[in-house]
């Protein structure tokens, strides 16, 4: 499977698909805050990437601000799936963010952090499909 394919198949998750097309950057990063594991297009943006599936193939080191950040909150957030409000560092300003330890249905567990308004400027509407689904998929 695909960056891109699994991107989409992550999309159907119920606790991801209602940020799937949000202006409010929305990330799952893996528990040990080595990579994101699902965003959509809006936060992939945050972050300098061009689409969720660029995003997903990139790799953080340990004193990277935002990868540190979550690396704390993965260690501190209850296994209850509780929201926690946190300020994350490293997204170029320091936003205020709900973040939440999941584990979704095929048992991949992560940090779904979503923030409380846009970062910066998001894509366009149109252009977000187009991202999320980027590159090279029908859905």
């Amino acid at each position: 499977m695909s960056v891109a394919d699994h991107i989409i198949a992550l999309t159907a998750e119920a606790r991801l698909s209602p940020h799937a097309m949000s202006a409010v950057p929305a990330w799952l990063w893996a528990l040990d805050a080595t990579h994101v594991i699902w965003s959509n297009a809006t936060a992939a943006s945050v972050l300098g990437a061009a689409t969720p599936a660029e995003l997903a193939g990139w790799r953080y080191a340990g004193d990277n601000p935002v990868a540190a950040d979550i690396a704390r909150l993965a260690d501190t957030l209850p296994r209850s799936g509780v929201h926690r409000l946190e300020r994350v560092r490293g997204l170029g300003t320091k936003l205020v963010c709900s973040c939440t330890r999941v584990t979704l249905t095929d048992g991949i567990e992560g940090v779904l952090v979503v923030a409380s308004e846009p970062a910066q400027r998001p894509p366009t509407l149109g252009a977000r499909p187009e991202k999320l689904f980027a590159p090279g998929s029908e859905a």
